[in-house]
């Protein structure tokens, strides 16, 4: 592998062959005020890019805290179309432009970074561009438009950790465009009433048709203990 020089150096290296030419001292001082200009330009471009990169301009990425090993001059993960994964890909750079080919043919465009992602979300399946573009924020809204009860439940999922919930959410609210805003929010409701407000019960209740039914019909009492359930007594968990 050749050497790599920095630009600085070479310029260095230009001023200290030109007292070596023979040429006239009146030239060469000439001479040396231009390279000396470059230089004191040069030096002042390599500072601000070794700020900005937060490492020399050769030093390998690996010697910087979370890097991957051996890569120079920044590392930016670059997307492609989903369909195309597991398949050899080729790259090319063309000034402040990367070119992602397959068989001779140009699949992806990105602008040259130095660092971060190159991420385009066309690139990604259907499923991953929904959960992206429907998040917390969405949700909340579309829980507001099918009614209080739903607003209820979505509010509640997304309250503690809305990221981890998310797909819940955004189940419980697919689940009108199958059974339709008012069956869902009946549904939401009896889920509240019954204490399990989750994806699955919302969609069971919808599933068996049950939304519109009162959880303590036919027990002649408001109170929860007194709906039928089947239930198993001690005795069915005994160890003889």
């Amino acid at each position: 592998m050749p050497s790599r020089v920095l630009p600085t150096d070479k310029i260095r290296a230009e001023i200290d062959g030109l007292f070596g030419s023979g040429r006239d001292l009146a030239e060469i001082i000439e001479d040396v005020a231009r390279l000396g200009a470059r230089l004191l330009i040069q030096t002042a471009v390599e500072a601000e890019v070794e700020e900005f990169l937060g490492r020399a301009r050769y030093q390998r990425r690996a010697d910087v805290p979370d890097a991957r090993a051996g890569s120079r001059n920044g590392f930016c993960p670059t997307t492609v179309p989903w369909r195309l994964i597991g398949q050899t890909l080729h790259a090319r750079t063309s000034g402040d432009i990367v070119q992602i080919f397959r068989d001779q043919h140009v699949v992806a465009t990105h602008v040259r970074r130095l660092s971060g992602r190159a991420t385009n979300m066309e690139h990604y399946p259907p499923e991953t561009i929904a959960f992206h573009l429907q998040g917390p924020t969405w949700c909340r809204k579309i829980a507001t438009d099918v009614g209080p009860a739903c607003e209820l439940v979505i509010g509640d999922l997304l309250a503690p950790n809305a990221i981890h919930h998310l797909r819940a959410a955004q189940g419980i609210l697919r689940l009108r465009e199958k059974y339709g805003i008012d069956r869902l929010e009946a549904a939401c409701s009896r889920a509240i009433e019954v204490g399990d407000p989750s994806y699955r019960t919302v969609k069971g209740i919808l599933a068996v048709g049950t939304e519109a039914q009162d959880p303590f019909a036919g027990t002649g009492t408001g109170d929860i203990s007194a709906v039928p359930a089947f239930l198993r007594g001690p005795d069915q968990f005994s160890s003889n």
